[in-house]
């Protein structure tokens, strides 16, 4: 049981691409098609000549429910399906919605197709319900399994390659000088060594900077924002943006990880990860690797 719950809490990946998924769904409603046409379940074999057109009818429900959800889930509700939060219990719970939904649809575009046919037998929605979830639950949980445990393994090799075992903390002697920044109304300015900062992070108009002290991190605010901040600091070759709310400086880096949803970076003297967001995750792979 532990080790389920375990999965279910594991970090899962999610493409939202609409594009992408607009090809995914298509190749799954014409699959349902086929599938249908071959196996003929949902009083298939009653139609005579109208297998086919009934077949592609299911099939063109399955693409536009999965569409749809897609469009809702990755615009609409894009809370939920944040990167940062999306997990394997989540993606669980919205492919049995999936599937309910597709039951109901599907029992009513039965029953509307065999009024107009005049055929008298005809699936409750209890068994429809049911003959959906048994014909998609095995699938739901495989491809879940599989796509979790692939995307995990990939990522777990690249921030292998991205790791240098015999990696030493040294400050770069050429970042050791001071600079600034300035806050949105110019006369508030934070001065600090580049080699002291191990991060910056935001939250709605304040920019916080946490710099290695004597005395341990210390915490500087200053109102502003990420990009400006970034721009600033351009110039720097250890600073890096990583995520939409994080800048790190990479000779702070001990290590990187990787999960099904992304990757992970540990800092030195942090108790907890920064994020990398998927917009990022190539350039500052890429950087920090030739910075190793």
């Amino acid at each position: 049981m532990n080790k389920l719950i375990v999965w279910l809490n594991r970090p899962y990946f999610i493409n939202t691409k609409l594009v992408t998924n607009l090809w995914i769904h298509l190749g799954l409603g014409t699959f349902t098609s086929l599938f249908l046409i071959i196996f003929q379940p949902y009083n298939i074999s009653l139609m005579a000549n109208n297998k086919i057109l009934y077949s592609l009818g299911f099939g063109g429900i399955t693409f536009i429910i999965t569409y749809t959800y897609a469009l809702l889930f990755f615009v609409v509700f894009k809370t939920f399906a944040n990167d940062d939060n999306y997990n394997v219990a989540k993606n669980i719970l919205i492919l049995f919605l999936l599937l309910s939904t597709i039951s109901l649809i599907n029992f009513k575009y039965q029953n509307v197709f065999f009024d107009i046919k005049s055929l008298p037998k005809r699936s409750s929605f209890l068994q429809f319900f049911f003959k959906t979830f048994s014909v998609g639950v095995f699938p739901i949980v495989l491809y879940t399994l599989y796509t979790e445990m692939y995307y995990r393994k990939k990522r777990e090799n690249v921030a292998l390659l991205a790791n240098i075992v015999n990696k030493k903390y040294e400050k770069d002697s050429a970042e050791k000088s001071e600079t600034e920044v300035k806050g949105n109304n110019k006369t508030d300015v934070l001065i600090f060594e580049i080699n002291k900062l191990i991060y910056v992070t935001s939250e709605k108009n304040y920019t916080s900077f946490f710099l290695e002290t004597e005395n341990g991190i210390t915490e500087k605010i200053l109102r502003t924002t990420m990009t400006q901040v970034e721009n600033e600091l351009d110039s720097c070759a250890s600073i890096h943006r990583c995520h939409k709310s994080y800048i790190i400086n990479s000779q702070y880096v001990e290590k990187i990880t990787g999960n099904a949803r992304g990757y992970q970076l540990h800092m030195i003297n942090l108790e907890f990860s920064i994020p990398v967001s998927r917009n990022f995750s190539k350039n500052i792979l890429a950087k920090l690797s030739s910075s190793y």
